[in-house]
């Protein structure tokens, strides 16, 4: 993978412009100048939780049933 030509992307913490670092050494907000290194940490998103279904075990009387 080729390393981007404008940077490292960011969504500023304070007025949620989207933007690119350009390579430089301090990500700042260009539209209201925040710094992005003293961005809060971000929560886990419920997108990252993984839900596991659980498995629920067929009694293999069952299964030979409908094999026969």
């Amino acid at each position: 993978m080729t390393k981007n030509k404008y940077g490292s992307r960011y969504q500023c913490f304070k007025c949620g412009c989207k933007f690119y670092d350009l390579n430089k050494p301090k990500a700042i907000c260009p539209k209201c100048g925040a710094d992005q290194s003293g961005a809060p940490k971000r929560e886990k998103s419920a997108h990252a939780a993984i839900h596991k279904v659980p498995v629920i075990p067929i009694p293999e009387e069952e299964l030979s049933e409908e094999i026969a």
